[in-house]
């Protein structure tokens, strides 16, 4: 009797685990699914946008800030990825980069961009035969003229310059050629400037220039894979720009060891998830704006709506 019992003891038991197996992995698999999944916030009125993909390993946090007394707004993102998903360079025009222009917006969808920024607009200086300075586009040279170093133009032609380990560097206009870049291993040099911070320090040529207010786009890294982007709206009574010694400030603040200036004013824009973040667009419809021979961007989402031209207000 004591053996009849223990066999049916153990094949109940036996039964239980069998059962209990696939319930953990089930539990297990939906678990790992969630993890994978995209967490995704959009808060207009707080000023807050939020995107996270552990199947990308890619963590963007955007902030607004406002100081109404000094008609001071900027936007704040940081952005945390790693080698799987990269900065990237978007071209309005893949076929021929720098020869003609989009909404920003519409690079942004087009690609199903998570983040876009925009670039040094290169295109631009291309179009009006200006100097375009040292300009590489996913390891092609695309331009090597421009100025000498440490002329206070604007732009004045500093360049930043990203590796494939995930880092950044800036130098001067005239520190290096286009290939002397590449042999460092550099698949992209923007050219536009001045400098921000190297290694930490603020450029010293802002004590004295580039002190008037404007919209303002700078992007920096904390280190490899940890970026810093910051653009300031302006030319509004709500906002009026910032100098660029408040840029340096500001990323030195947020530990930004590497950070160049972009182009600014019009030209100037943060895209998220499809939509650009702007105090006089808050449902981030795509109006009719300055169009950019390209941008800076990362992460990809079936979310990010398709471009279907202007919409109405």
């Amino acid at each position: 009797m004591i053996k009849q019992w223990l066999f049916y003891a153990t094949v109940l038991l036996t039964c239980a685990i069998s059962v209990c197996i696939p319930v953990v992995q089930s539990i297990a698999e939906s678990a790992n699914t969630a993890l994978q999944q995209e967490f995704v916030i959009e808060d207009y009125e707080k000023g807050y946008w939020l995107y996270e993909d552990l199947s990308q390993s890619l963590q963007i946090e955007i902030n607004r800030y406002e100081i109404t007394e000094k008609e001071l707004l900027w936007y704040e993102a940081d952005i945390r990825t790693s080698e799987q998903t990269p900065l990237q360079f978007f071209p309005a025009n893949e076929e021929s980069p720098g020869k003609g222009f989009k909404y920003a917006e519409r690079i942004a969808r087009d690609n199903r961009l998570v983040f876009a920024v925009n670039d040094d607009q290169f295109g631009h200086r291309l179009y009006n035969r200006k100097t375009m300075g040292v300009v590489v586009r996913n390891g092609k040279v695309m331009s090597n003229k421009t100025m000498r170093s440490g002329n206070v133009a604007l732009p004045n032609l500093d360049v930043g310059v990203f590796f494939p380990d995930g880092s950044m560097q800036v130098f001067e206009s005239k520190d290096h050629t286009g290939e002397e870049y590449i042999a460092m291993g550099a698949q992209n040099v923007l050219s536009f400037g001045p400098y921000i911070l190297r290694e930490g320090e603020i450029n010293p040529s802002f004590q004295k220039y580039y002190r008037h207010r404007e919209p303002r786009c700078a992007v920096g890294m904390v280190e490899p894979y940890h970026y810093v982007v910051i653009v300031v709206e302006g030319r509004s009574a709500r906002a009026q720009g910032v100098g660029l010694q408040w840029v340096g400030e500001r990323m030195q603040e947020l530990g930004v060891r590497q950070a160049i200036n972009l182009d600014g004013g019009h030209t100037s824009c943060i895209v998220f998830m499809g939509r650009k973040l702007e105090i006089s667009n808050p449902l981030g419809k795509v109006l009719k704006a300055r169009s950019l021979s390209g941008m800076i961007g990362l992460g990809n989402s079936e979310r990010v709506p398709a471009y279907e031209g202007l919409e109405k207000r």
